[in-house]
């Protein structure tokens, strides 16, 4: 399966990833590795931050330095957005980042954005904002067949989240702890679709060495590599399908801030699923 990362880039050599990364691009003004506002080829989306790495890491890490991966024998395209501040300058850089992964990358299945605006919604922002682009770029990577997680940011806001994750077709993330509690500073909302660990998560960092880090931004490539290890098993599944066999075999878990319960991945029990009901059904068997 191969998945796309679009982060602060990825340091492509790292002992964690080495093989694994088939394509880098970059669309961040001003702050590609060439200096210019858009980059193609091997080094186009190396990191100068360390959350890309890390998060790429989560997602599809060998295990060779911090725990594996997720899904560690997945296929990584990595597009740079973030700068060294591990920011985007605006929206139009996502987009085309997301366009990019929809034209030139038709065989990924799974996009990870571990990213948002600083804006926030409540409910669905499809025709609000930033919304209405993130909406339209997850459309076209959904009619590729690929499903697009995205972070609920970590304003610790219970009832609003920002876009991306906002988008009614995006898969949203929220963050646990180990002991399934869910993170004071994960936003959530009526529309968040998923939670996954997120705090106090060891992986791949800059300089070949490990880091520790946790928000919504370590949850989100949880999903996501689990989104992989069920295309894997299953690749008939379309983004419905995913999300419907990680909600239906998660772990219910209440967030004591809004009241809501929402399913906390459960990858083991998903697979399972998908292999009883075979590749064209939804949910479990």
């Amino acid at each position: 399966v191969t998945v796309a990362v679009i982060d602060s880039g990825v340091q492509a050599d790292h002992p964690d990833l080495a093989g694994s990364v088939v394509d880098e691009r970059c669309f961040c003004v001003g702050c590609c590795p060439n200096g210019s506002s858009t980059q193609s080829g091997p080094g186009a989306a190396a990191d100068d931050h360390g959350h890309g790495t890390h998060v790429t890491g989560i997602l599809a890490g060998r295990g060779v330095l911090a725990s594996r991966g997720v899904a560690p024998g997945a296929s990584v395209v990595a597009v740079k957005v973030l700068d060294s501040d591990n920011r985007f300058c605006c929206t139009s850089n996502v987009v085309a980042a997301m366009d990019w992964v929809a034209t030139a990358h038709p065989e990924v299945k799974v996009v990870n954005l571990s990213l948002g605006t600083s804006a926030l919604f409540t409910g669905d922002c499809d025709a609000v904002g930033s919304g209405a682009a993130f909406a339209t770029a997850v459309a076209a990577l959904e009619a590729n067949g690929a499903a697009v997680f995205a972070a609920s940011l970590n304003d610790g806001d219970p009832n609003r989240m920002t876009a991306p994750a906002c988008v009614a077709n995006a898969i949203s993330v929220g963050s646990v702890s180990k002991f399934d509690v869910v993170a004071n500073s994960s936003n959530s909302g009526p529309n968040l679709d998923l939670l996954a660990p997120g705090v106090g998560i060891r992986s791949s960092w800059l300089g070949s060495t490990t880091n520790f880090a946790s928000g919504t931004s370590m949850a989100t490539p949880h999903a996501a590599g689990a989104a992989a290890l069920l295309l894997q098993a299953s690749p008939g599944l379309d983004r419905a399908g995913v999300l419907a066999a990680l909600a239906d075999s998660g772990v219910p878990i209440l967030d004591g801030r809004n009241g809501l319960t929402r399913p906390r991945i459960e990858v083991a029990t998903a697979i399972a699923g998908v292999a009883i009901c075979g590749d064209g059904d939804i949910g479990l068997g």
